[in-house]
């Protein structure tokens, strides 16, 4: 084939291939980014419109707090003194704090106080709760004396309720005194309709074109349920329909749909045509500055440099540095390619070097030398781990401290030679005698050691530690100074905790600490646990 037609040829699948490329760019990449920029500033507004009505509730909610959990309003509730209705509640004082009423239940469900007001007019209206046919309202959202002491703290139900045929917010919060205390002395119930004021409140408050549609209870179906409910926190769920409107529905205290709320938006903020003008004039231009270039560009260059990229990706992907980069050409590439390969080759070596080096330094700064366990400098990195994760899992964690009987007098008599041989024997026994995999043993300091004991309870360690005694004792080696054996042995302090937030790992290391205290000056050779069992 002539240079030409192969030139011509070529040129034809550059203009085919920018025409495609830029088609598929366009479906592929361009409509797909604006439509998730579209979703991205949906699911803010849908934010936003979450936000707001948690204030909504939140706002109701704190203010019930506030005074339910209050020794004035105990004491009310104790001696009804309605001094303290006269001080707190003057007129006009709920439509002031955005409420429509307030109700005082002692732990009975007997209903103390109760008062309303209309938001705009202050004039007095029915309390949809006090009604006989709507207590069973108060029953259900009602927290009994029970829940608070199992809590150990005040409680509250907060939400939204359909009372004939009208949405009610309402917060109800035991009643406790100011300390905290998990006594309840009644419920105190505050409560808003959700009306024009609060659309209107929360149209300001998003600036979003909102529809409400309450639901009847015919409407209050099944098939509104899959329809996504604001305090869903899977923004995902959230779409526009063909009339560009997002559909949420808002749910009952219950987890009953009483409201539809539909966010309205505009049409769409792009050009959603595949074959945009900005698509066109980009074809165009494309075609007249990329074709013999990037024809030329693409096989003598890129794909070269992409078989440079993808050798360093599989370097990094394998670790391996001994990948050889091949590149069968005669210019500045094949060049470049031998010097890769050398200096890959020398980056090889000193990684093998500071590997070897690392492991060695890092057994060296872990490991005792005279006893070939871990050291103390291990112990605690080891113990502040276990420590961590025993109080993630809520599991127990114990520590055995111990210490060779009579070790001085040991040196003494035998020698300082054969008391280093004492310890390594010791520790070879402790350490051969623990069965668990994270069971760990270190050399603690001098003639102490320290067992670490994960997942293990207060009987379980006491069973290790007899055991260790034993260990140790049966392997009979001489001690004609101990005043408490013929033969060498050790004494043991245990403690064991399942950590809380409020417990300290050094806490708990004293207190194995005067458990090995105790030990010793029980007698030696037997074991001390802190929750005061001992052998």
């Amino acid at each position: 084939m002539l240079l030409k037609t192969r030139t011509l040829v070529s040129f034809i699948l550059v203009i085919v291939t920018i025409f495609s490329s830029q088609i598929l760019t366009r479906i592929f990449i361009e409509l797909p980014e604006y439509r998730k920029l579209e979703n991205l500033n949906d699911r803010k507004d849908i934010s936003t419109l979450q936000a707001s009505l948690r204030a909504t509730y939140t706002q109701i909610e704190i203010l019930c707090k506030d005074y339910a959990n209050w020794d004035d309003t105990v004491e009310f509730i104790l001696s009804e003194d309605m001094t303290y209705i006269d001080s707190n509640f003057p007129e006009k004082h709920l439509i002031e704090s955005g409420l429509n009423g307030a109700i005082y239940l002692d732990n009975n469900k007997n209903i103390i106080y109760s008062r309303t007001e209309e938001s705009r007019s202050g004039r007095l209206i029915n309390d949809p709760f006090t009604e006989e046919k709507n207590r069973i309202f108060l029953n259900r959202i009602f927290i009994s004396k029970e829940q608070v002491k199992v809590k150990d703290s005040s409680l509250s139900n907060t939400g939204l309720l359909l009372i004939d045929n009208k949405p009610v917010i309402f917060s109800i919060t035991s009643i406790t005194d100011s300390e905290g205390s998990p006594t309840s002395y009644g419920n105190l119930l505050f409560w808003k309709f959700f009306d024009m004021e609060t659309i209107n409140k929360l149209l300001d408050t998003t600036q979003l074109n909102l529809h409400f549609d309450w639901l009847t209870e015919d409407d209050r179906s099944h098939k509104y349920f899959n329809i996504p409910s604001p305090d869903n926190t899977d923004l995902d769920k959230y779409s526009r329909n063909r009339d560009n409107r997002i559909s949420l529905v808002i749910n009952d205290f219950f987890r009953k749909p009483v409201l539809i709320l539909e966010i309205q938006k505009t049409g769409h903020d792009y050009d959603d045509r595949i074959f945009s003008k900005n698509l066109i004039a980009g074809i165009i231009t494309s075609l007249f500055t990329i074709l013999f270039l990037f024809y030329f560009i693409n096989i003598n260059f890129l794909v070269k440099i992409k078989t440079f990229l993808n050798h360093f990706k599989k370097v990094e992907e394998t670790d391996d540095y001994s990948l050889k980069l091949e590149m069968k050409r005669n210019d500045e590439l094949s060049v470049l390619a031998d010097s890769i390969n050398m200096l890959m080759e020398k980056i090889n070596l000193k990684k093998q070097f500071l590997e070897s080096s690392n492991r060695e330094l890092e057994f060296l700064s872990n490991t005792d030398a005279l006893t070939q366990i871990p050291n103390r400098r291990h112990l605690d990195i080891y113990l502040e781990e276990k420590w961590k994760q025993a109080f993630r899992e809520c599991v127990p964690v114990s520590i055995c401290i111990c210490d060779v009987d009579f070790f001085k007098l040991y040196n003494d008599n035998y020698g300082h030679r054969n008391g280093d041989m004492v310890l390594r024997e010791v520790a070879s026994s402790l350490k051969n005698n623990l069965h668990l995999s994270t069971d760990f043993v270190a050399r603690y300091g001098g003639e102490e050691f320290a067992i670490i004991l994960y997942n293990t309870d207060t009987e379980s360690s006491c069973r290790v530690a007899n055991n260790l005694l034993n260990s140790v004792e049966n392997m009979r080696i001489p001690h004609s100074k101990s005043e408490c054996s013929s033969f060498l042995t050790i004494s043991i302090g245990i403690s064991t905790m399942t950590p809380a937030s409020s417990d300290n790992l050094s806490s708990f290391v004293e207190s194995a600490d005067r458990s090995l205290y105790t030990a010793k000056k029980s007698g030696r050779n037997r074991f001390v646990h802190s929750n005061n069992r001992n052998v």
